[in-house]
């Protein structure tokens, strides 16, 4: 994240805005017990049963999530000092649903945000069969992900170039 912010912070002019719309974390949640984490293990393992890639390609693809707390993402743009936070707020879209987030609507969510990655780095003739597995797997595994929508916490940010 201080790397992006650098980067951004190059690219824009004084005064020029930064608008972001990211996942972070509820304040004192481990980052490990968090379900996505578990949905990257479990796309890995769709990918090499459906035999898409190798174990070497597999291994060649990095995909780094980050998800800061309100906090911690605080902090890393103070500690930046090229932008100031015009405004912060929760976008939580799934925080209407009532109940756990379903299998279909979760495999949805993971392949919107990554789909276009793995067809990249791969095959992009196989997604379709990649994501049909991984929806099996998460129906069968919901339950135990605790795939719960009231702990996906959006975030708009809005920062400004100082």
């Amino acid at each position: 994240m201080r790397n992006f912010l650098n980067a951004r912070a190059k690219e824009l002019v004084v005064g020029g805005i930064m608008v972001l719309i990211m996942s972070t974390l509820p304040d004192g949640t481990s980052p490990y017990r968090y379900p996505p984490r578990a949905s990257y293990d479990i796309l890995e393992s769709c990918l090499m049963e459906t035999g898409i890639i190798s174990e070497a390609q597999a291994d060649s693809f990095n995909h780094p999530l980050y998800r800061p707390s309100l906090e911690q993402l605080t902090a890393l743009v103070e500690r930046n000092g090229c932008f100031s936070i015009e405004r912060m707020e929760l976008t939580n879209p799934a925080s209407k649903l009532d109940g756990p987030m379903s299998g279909h609507a979760y495999t949805m969510h993971v392949r919107a945000t990554i789909e276009g990655l793995v067809a990249k780095h791969f095959r992009s003739d196989s997604v379709d069969q990649l994501f049909h597995l991984f929806f099996k797997k998460i129906e069968n595994m919901s339950r135990q992900l605790e795939l719960d929508p009231k702990e996906e916490i959006q975030r708009f940010v809005v920062l400004k170039r100082k």
